[in-house]
């Protein structure tokens, strides 16, 4: 057990990875740089997860283990019991499935020790396959091209200028964060199924900037076990909402008219969701609530004129 209050908090939740928990755990205790605790967390899996994270419970660099009897179901919610136990300065959530190059605590520690303005700081990822093969660099995913080198942004410009999209913070894994931040914000991101991580990011992004790291220095896994391309959809649908419901109650800055057509774009993708049967009209009404409460929507006229212009294509195939 340490002996001091260590520098970072690594937050190790777990459901059912026993076949990649070795490989996460030794990719976190390798770190070349070493002032951290290690908090593991195991939502009652039932695949021999917990005797690999027992294999790790006396390890000097863990601190916390935490085993649930029953399975909550709730991910967020197991973030916030590994943030509430957490000694650190800084805090990373490392997903179970995922990995990470030895250097990333080095190199984002320094950033955030070196920028007190900086509360959120990630790097870029690989996406690799359940056999540890790189598939491609996740910079693919976007022909931006501000994320091919480093940056300092203030955050309520990366709202501005990403959110809408995407935060670029699409793997946790990848984001090392100031708890003196986090405990700015409220606990809105534990209620959502999917998407409480995109809901944390841009809470947190009304408090502080961020600085991203071009080198891939994250390890972002896909493979069988995780969610299906129909979830994938709803968890985007649940991070749109959480934009337009920040927009609707937290930052003026964004309810400008550029930002406006990219919330139209945002009802749109909904629209185009629902019709093509990839989520229930309950999902679809709730992003329409929350596009409602941004005041944009002047009429219903006018935005059923709008949205129908978008959606002829599709209308017709239908």
């Amino acid at each position: 057990m340490m002996s001091h209050n260590p520098l970072v908090s690594v937050i190790l939740p777990n459901y059912n990875h026993a076949p990649f928990l070795h490989r996460r755990i030794e990719s976190i205790l390798c770190q070349t740089f070493q002032d951290f605790e290690l908090i593991i967390l195991d939502d009652h899996s039932t695949d021999g997860s917990t005797a690999i994270i027992q294999e790790y419970s006396k390890h000097q660099k863990v601190t916390k283990v935490v085993l649930n009897e029953q399975n909550s179901g709730l991910t967020f919610h197991q973030w916030l019991k590994g943030i509430r136990l957490a000694q650190g300065k800084y805090l990373w959530i490392a997903e179970s499935d995922d990995y990470a190059n030895e250097h990333f605590l080095e190199k984002l520690v320094h950033i955030l020790e070196a920028q007190p303005n900086v509360g959120l700081a990630f790097t870029q990822s690989w996406l690799v396959n359940e056999n540890d093969e790189i598939l491609f660099s996740c910079k693919r995913w976007s022909d931006d091209p501000r994320w091919k080198q480093d940056f300092m942004l203030d955050g309520k410009l990366a709202l501005k200028a990403f959110a809408i999209y995407t935060t670029g913070m699409y793997n946790a894994s990848a984001v090392l964060f100031r708890k003196e931040v986090f405990d700015k914000v409220s606990l809105a991101f534990t209620e959502f199924k999917y998407a409480g991580d995109t809901m944390l990011w841009l809470e947190m992004l009304l408090h502080t900037d961020l600085f991203y790291v071009a080198e891939e220095l994250n390890f972002f896994r896909t493979h069988p076990q995780q969610h299906s391309s129909n979830t994938t959809e709803i968890q985007l649908l649940e991070g749109f909402e959480n934009i337009l419901n920040l927009i609707s109650l937290n930052n003026p800055l964004l309810k400008e008219p550029v930002t406006q057509q990219k919330i139209k774009y945002l009802i749109v993708k909904a629209l185009y969701a629902y019709l093509n049967r990839k989520i229930r009209l309950l999902s679809l009404l709730k992003v329409m609530i929350a596009a409602a409460r941004t005041d944009l929507l002047c009429s219903t006229r006018m935005f059923f004129r709008y949205t129908g212009k978008c959606f002829r294509p599709t209308f017709a195939i239908i």
